[in-house]
């Protein structure tokens, strides 16, 4: 595998962004700059190491990320205080990013708009202009509400898995109608309780339905929601043994419980081996 650090776009302009990035467990951000994940470049440290004492002087560390395939242009949510809610914009690899008020990014399914949760909104503004003014969703339903991760359903509506005072629930957001809907409780034979949302993630969107996963007992528990109503419309298990599961721009990664990274491609047999020392992939 083969480091690549680029200061323009231009020395990737013939393999486009695949669209897939990690985290390593010192808290760097790499993104695979190929679909076949040979190549990658790593971007500017922009927060602590979170396994060590800080070094950055506030303690903020690498949360997320979300890369718009087939451009240079990716977000990095930060996480925790002083600097939850923000996110560095990376114009292009090599440029110093630009800060943004939200977190938890996430790029629509056609790659022209990001979405953001800050200030107890939901934020959507267009990839190419996100510091731009626009369309805010109202989040605060429940004064103890917590957005703890967001995806796209389609080119208009997202999933919310949200922490509040009846524990943890999916919840969806119109963005053409600004609209909050009601929230759907996890079921509890996901392998959790609904009060717990640790250990339960959005894998993502396939076959038109919502992914929802959690490891129970080593196994890895995938329950399909409706992309409609968010109600649970079947499981199934697999024994993957990883602790983290995403599909994003075509591809699921996993992470298992040492670290190591697999991704698989839509269409592919078999996951490209990555290597280890990774903490989140998406």
């Amino acid at each position: 595998m083969t480091g690549v650090v680029s200061q323009s776009c231009d020395d990737l302009s013939e393999t486009s962004l695949s669209g897939v990035a990690a985290v390593t467990d010192g808290g760097l951000v790499r993104v695979w700059s190929t679909a076949g994940f040979h190549e990658f470049f790593d971007l500017p440290a922009v927060g602590d190491d979170p396994m060590n004492p800080p070094t950055q002087g506030d303690g903020s560390f690498v949360e997320s990320v979300a890369v718009v395939a087939g451009t240079c242009i990716v977000f990095v949510g930060m996480c925790c205080e002083p600097a939850i809610g923000l996110t560095k914009w990376f114009k292009t690899p090599g440029t110093q990013p630009i800060n943004l008020v939200g977190h938890l990014p996430s790029v629509s399914p056609d790659g022209t708009r990001i979405a953001l949760v800050g200030n107890e909104q939901l934020i959507v503004t267009p990839v190419e202009s996100p510091d731009s003014e626009g369309i805010t969703i109202d989040l605060s339903a429940s004064d103890s509400s917590t957005v703890v991760d967001i995806v796209w359903l389609d080119g208009d509506r997202l999933a919310l898995l949200v922490e509040d005072d009846e524990g943890a629930r999916l919840r969806m957001v119109v963005v053409s109608k600004k609209m909050l809907g009601p929230g759907v409780s996890i079921n509890p034979e996901s392998g959790r309780s609904t009060t717990e949302v640790s250990g339960i993630s959005l894998i993502g969107v396939s076959d038109g339905g919502l992914l929802l996963g959690s490891v129970v007992d080593g196994v890895n528990v995938v329950d399909r929601r409706s992309a409609e109503t968010l109600a649970s419309v079947g499981q199934e298990k697999y024994s993957y043994g990883s602790q983290w599961m995403r599909r994003t721009n075509g591809h699921t990664v996993f992470i298992s419980a040492d670290g190591f990274l697999s991704i698989l491609k839509d269409g592919d047999d078999d996951p490209s081996p990555i290597g280890v020392k990774y903490t989140w992939a998406g």
